[in-house]
């Protein structure tokens, strides 16, 4: 059962990827004949698979998807691996966020970046089962008033910070729509232009 991690990935990126070839035998499962040399990737031989940038720990580690190191990384390369890929044959492209999921053609085979699924999204690309499961916390430091926070309620007059086009963004909004904490949107200048 150990190995059984990979199996919903192994779903995304064969159904993601490319239609797999007929199967003479109806009682053939797809999944086992979605092969390397049967899916129909944006290079012949080579899967790409997308994620951000930067691409954060511990889903990669080292902002190196190529590394094989970090949960979504290994993921990624074992995905591969099942379906007859060998480490040089998997290819790496950024992809931002919500470039990844907007409707329309791809630069990439598969995508790996933490989605949440939603229907909103559901509506815009494919999606395999999911493989984490998605909660919202509130992030502080110990001397902040948002450290004695224990429910929805007493984040009253807390102003949250979230990465627009989230999951988290949306529960943002619907907290301070039902409270007095504050939810603003902006474009921060990154410090380093």
């Amino acid at each position: 059962m150990r190995n059984r991690w990979w199996l919903p990935a192994l779903l995304a990126v064969a159904t993601s990827a490319a239609a797999c070839a007929p199967v003479d035998d109806e009682s053939a499962s797809g999944i086992q004949n979605c092969r390397k040399d049967s899916l129909s990737t944006l290079y012949p031989g080579i899967i790409t698979v997308g994620t951000d940038q930067p691409a954060y720990p511990p889903w990669y580690i080292g902002d190196d998807p190529t590394n094989g190191e970090g949960f979504e990384s290994a993921l990624a390369f074992a995905v591969a691996g099942n379906l007859g890929y060998t480490p040089d044959e998997v290819r790496w492209v950024r992809v931002p966020f919500n470039g990844a999921l907007e409707p329309g053609p791809k630069t990439f085979d598969a995508s790996l970046s933490q989605f949440s699924i939603t229907d909103q999204r559901r509506a815009s690309v494919d999606f395999s089962s999911p493989y984490f499961d998605v909660t919202q916390v509130v992030v502080t430091t110990d001397t902040s008033p948002a450290a004695r926070v224990r429910s929805i309620g007493d984040l009253e007059k807390t102003q949250l910070g979230v990465q627009v086009g989230t999951t988290s963004h949306t529960a943002a909004i619907e907290i301070a729509a039902t409270s007095r904490s504050r939810c603003t949107t902006r474009t921060p200048t990154p410090r380093w232009r």
